[in-house]
């Protein structure tokens, strides 16, 4: 897997993000938590590649995926209405799919 480069083409963050898809869907739903995932998008500009969302009741994740590999986190709890935004920054495909198991708590 390679670099991620934000003025190149979104072929590696593409690869990469369905890697994580297949390798952690069972474990993550094993886990009692539900994954939604939209994209790939053609991403102009400042837009993400993909969106993800995790449902860990009472917490909600979403995850904005944008080129270059930047990440823009949010966690929601239901339970009293918090918001908890991160920004995360990774330099290649090797660093988005540990970031991702993070998030997700894999």
């Amino acid at each position: 897997m390679g670099d991620l480069h934000p003025l190149g083409d979104d072929e590696t963050i593409i690869a990469a993000m369905e890697q994580w898809r297949r390798d952690r869907t069972g474990v993550l739903q094993a886990a009692g938590t539900a994954l939604t995932m939209e994209g790939p998008f053609e991403a102009p500009g400042m837009d993400p590649v993909y969106i993800l969302r995790l449902e860990q009741p009472p917490v909600e994740i979403d995850v904005a995926v944008f080129r270059g590999g930047i990440l823009d986190v949010t966690r929601i709890n239901c339970d009293d209405q918090s918001l908890d935004p991160e920004g995360v920054e990774v330099s290649s495909a090797v660093e988005l799919l540990a970031a991702l198991d993070r998030i997700a708590g894999c």
